[in-house]
């Protein structure tokens, strides 16, 4: 077996796994259409979620390229002041459940509302909001998919050396299959599943930079003496300054309530306990999930500088 065929074997086993999960949440799904509907059951797993697949979930659906790729990359060029900036992003999951959860939910099951656009035409009263907020959808989260598809592709080329083109397709079609035959229910699930992936993988990443680097305290002395701006606050020649840091933080502790992806599960869980138990969970685990892999981005400078 080669490199390229060991390195794609346990990819493709994981796309399998996705196969099988999103199979078994359509078997679901169609247990309970009688009972909730096929709309509600589709776009809102009859909102069952628990404490647990909900905090996976909207770790799963916020945590992105940007956060695997984007982010260590950026930690590897101006240091542990990067490091700083992305755990800003830790309270995202108590925010949004805390904040949207309770109410949201609320009133999305009085209304009857099993989308952002159902709940915005019913507040309003007005289906041109809801017009408007669809193709406001449509044409960010084009741009927003894209850029996903196009780093989880990059990355299948630079890890298995199989064409980019291999990477798109392959990726692309396994979201678009299991998001068809499972629905919301498929995509909750493969996200809990996602989930857990990531926060192993990014432990198991961060403690073979470690390893390679000799140890924490080498690869800190090693950054030092490549540049003492990697080890502080504000990185190399102020490169991450405090209004950036101030205006980060506001983007992501106000903005992050307007993001669609995570607002959507906060319709779907099925009671209080599991709203509050997300809270938790959600924000001890994207917390774990971003120190690690933004940690090893910055030390990975001190193995290979």
């Amino acid at each position: 077996m080669t490199a390229a065929s060991s390195t794609l074997l346990p990819i493709v086993l994981y796309l399998a796994l996705s196969f099988v999960v999103a199979l078994w949440a359509g078997k679901l799904s169609r247990k309970h259409e009688n009972a909730s509907g096929f709309l509600e059951e589709y776009f809102l797993g009859s909102r069952s979620m628990g404490g647990f697949v909900l905090a996976m979930t909207v770790v799963a659906s916020y945590t992105s390229a940007s956060s695997f790729i984007g982010g260590p990359g950026m930690a590897y060029t101006v240091g542990l002041s990067w490091v700083l900036l992305a755990m800003i992003q830790m309270p995202t999951v108590f925010l949004t459940i805390g904040v949207l959860g309770k109410r949201f939910a609320m009133e999305a099951r009085a209304m009857n509302a099993v989308t952002i656009t159902d709940y915005l035409r019913v507040r309003y009263g007005s289906d041109a909001v809801a017009i408007l907020c669809s193709l406001a959808l449509l044409v960010f989260f084009v741009a927003a998919m894209t850029a996903q598809f196009i780093g989880g592709a990059r990355l299948f080329q630079a890890i298995t050396g199989y064409p980019y083109e291999v990477g798109l397709a392959l990726f692309g079609i396994t979201v678009i299959a299991y998001t068809a035959l499972g629905g919301f229910r498929a995509v909750v699930l493969t996200d809990a599943m996602q989930g857990i992936v990531m926060t192993v993988a990014s432990v198991v990443v961060l403690l073979a930079v470690v390893q390679a680097g000799g140890g924490m305290e080498a690869c800190m002395l090693r950054l030092k003496a490549i540049d003492p701006g990697l080890i502080t606050p504000t990185g190399p020649k102020d490169a991450v300054p405090q209004p950036m840091i101030l205006s980060f933080w506001v983007l992501v502790g106000l903005g992050v309530l307007g993001l669609p992806q995570t607002s959507q599960r906060c319709m779907g869980y099925k009671d209080s306990r599991a709203m509050h138990s997300a809270m938790i969970m959600g924000t001890v685990i994207i917390g774990f999930l971003l120190l690690s892999v933004h940690l090893a981005g910055a030390l990975g400078r001190a193995v290979i500088p």
